[in-house]
Parts: structure tokens; C-alpha cells; sequence
């Protein structure tokens, strides 16, 4: 199976799960209600579904992706969005950047008295 439909079977996974875990409904279902909803409630529910996977500890740089592929799911389900205002809306978590630090002979020690030194000699 290639990468993109990898993901956008990864994405529908989750848009389930977030549709059974919050709405305690599938996510056809959803899709369905989305049908009737005015354009700003869909985004709103895009949100949610972000700050949902936030709290779950997915990684920012997942989360776009896997809208991009959410919104190929409702365009295909006949809900008409604004490619601009779908770019705009969602507030994605920030990345988080790892700082990089030199070691101090401190954490070497710590670090070493901690490994396992064991010889084989054969």
C-alpha cells in the first residue's frame, strides 16, 4: 500500500476514534451531520478534533496531514470547504524544538556509572 493511502487510512482511523470517543457516533455519521451544519461548525469541529489529538500527545507535525487527508474525506462525502479558510482556521500546537547542550562531566559520570560494562572474551 503506498504512503498516501497509509495515511489517509491512518487518518480515518483516527477521525473514528475521535467521533466515537466525543460525539459517541461514527464517523460517517459525523460526516453526515456535517451535511447539515453551517460551514463555520465543521471548522470548529476540526478544532476540536486537533486539540483532541494534542491532549492525546500527538506530534504537531502530524496533525496537518493528517487534515489534509480529513478533507479529502469530507470533499468526497459532498461537503463543499474553503481552501483558504481550512488553511487558516485550524491552531495547530506549537512544535516543540529541542534545545541542544553540550555534556558536563557530571552527566558523563552519571551516565557511565549507570552502563553496564560486561566483557566476553572468547
Amino acid at each position: 500500500m503506498p504512503a498516501t493511502q497509509k495515511n489517509l487510512a491512518i487518518a480515518v482511523k483516527n477521525f473514528d476514534k475521535f467521533s466515537q470517543e466525543r460525539c459517541h457516533s461514527t464517523g460517517d455519521q459525523i460526516i453526515a451531520e456535517y451535511l447539515r451544519a453551517e460551514e463555520g461548525q465543521v471548522y470548529d469541529s476540526m478544532q476540536g478534533r486537533m486539540n483532541w489529538n494534542g491532549s492525546r500527545g500527538t506530534s504537531a507535525d502530524t496533525m496537518p496531514m493528517w487534515l489534509s487527508c480529513l478533507k479529502k474525506c469530507i470533499r468526497y462525502g459532498g461537503i463543499k470547504i474553503n481552501t483558504e479558510d481550512a488553511r487558516e482556521y485550524p491552531d495547530f500546537p506549537d512544535r516543540v524544538r529541542e534545545k541542544r547542550y553540550p555534556l558536563v562531566r557530571d552527566e558523563i559520570r552519571k551516565m557511565l556509572q549507570l552502563a553496564c560494562f560486561v566483557v566476553l572474551c572468547f
